[in-house]
């Protein structure tokens, strides 16, 4: 790909980021025309490395349009920054970056190319990423990190980052039978009069309010931007929203004020597409909710990768008693 008109850095960019250059990379906003160039090495990367530790390949990047879907959409997303690395020489793009602002920073995804690996791309773009969020006085900057990937652990660790949680990605849909059987093993109560729905704009409000109460932070601008997706849902009791996700897929955070209110969130978006695929996936911190793992694998979701929250700056565990589910950013 041909490398920016600016090589000197000089000139203002989309997206507040200016041209820089780390060591012989160079960093620069996206552009409309790197999306399908970007979503080959993002497949590819993540492809090569899932294989390497024997993780499916569809819970991140399923092949090269679903990710070239994504790097699209992350792109118009209000509040969200994209960055690439360029060879400095020949203007090879090497890899690249996402990361969303707000009460708390989220990185995430970030890749090189496969043929560049180990030649510093990925830590170009961090130190563009945390520069960028500590020189609007980010409170949190987080990201979610693979467990398996000790490279990136070692960067992230580097560059400040610190591991507050661990949590397993479940993989499966459950049907309302399984569910209930799950439950009643592990002395959770199943809930009654209760019914999911698909989010919508009148309920950011009060979304936003629960996830304030667990974190300590706001999500309003992600929670509103999520809505059109079609993948949010609610779960009301009395008409109050008790429980919300953003998705149970790779980039949905998931907020409840109970883990029998998570157990039935999970269960009811299941129950509205019993056959879908890729299945659904719950981001489920196991150290701080055993019984929830426990019911997890008696309904038969499946481990299929263990992954870091990483944190610089403020983080709380999820207050009064609330289950909290981040995805792949925060």
């Amino acid at each position: 790909m041909a490398a920016s008109s600016d090589r000197n850095g000089s000139a203002d960019m989309s997206g507040g980021f200016e041209v820089t250059k780390v060591g012989g990379v160079r960093i620069r906003p996206l552009r409309p025309d790197d999306a399908m160039a970007l979503a080959q090495s993002c497949f590819d990367s993540f492809t090569a490395f899932n294989n390497s530790v024997n993780i499916p390949p569809h819970l991140d990047f399923p092949s090269v349009e679903f990710t070239h879907g994504v790097i699209k959409h992350l792109a118009t997303v209000p509040g969200m920054y994209a960055v690439v690395a360029e060879e400095e020489s020949s203007g090879d793009l090497m890899g690249a970056g996402f990361m969303t602002s707000g009460d708390a920073y989220g990185i995430g995804p970030v890749w090189a190319d496969n043929a560049y690996k180990g030649k510093g791309a990925g830590k170009a773009v961090m130190i563009a990423l945390i520069a960028k969020a500590k020189s609007e006085n980010a409170k949190s900057i987080r990201l979610n990190q693979i467990s398996a990937n000790v490279v990136s652990f070692s960067l992230y660790a580097s560059l400040g980052f610190l591991p507050v949680e661990c949590w397993q990605e479940l993989v499966g849909c459950v049907t309302e039978e399984k569910s209930l059987s799950a439950s009643r093993s592990v002395g959770l109560q199943p809930l009654t009069g209760v019914h999911v729905r698909k989010m919508e704009d009148a309920d950011v409000k009060v979304c936003n309010e629960l996830h304030v109460k667990a974190n300590g932070l706001g999500r309003t601008e992600e929670i509103e931007t999520a809505i059109p997706a079609g993948n949010s849902w609610v779960l009301v009791r009395n008409e109050e929203i008790i429980a919300y996700t953003l998705g149970f897929d790779l980039m949905g955070h998931t907020v409840a004020q109970t883990e029998e209110a998570l157990v039935s969130l999970f269960t009811g978006v299941c129950l509205q597409h019993p056959d879908s695929s890729p299945h659904p996936t719950l981001h489920l911190p196991s150290k701080l909710y055993p019984r929830l793992l426990h019911w997890a694998l008696a309904a038969k979701l499946k481990v299929s990768r263990s992954c870091w929250l990483m944190v610089i700056g403020f983080y709380q565990s999820p207050q009064h008693d609330m289950v909290y589910c981040p995805g792949v950013t925060l």
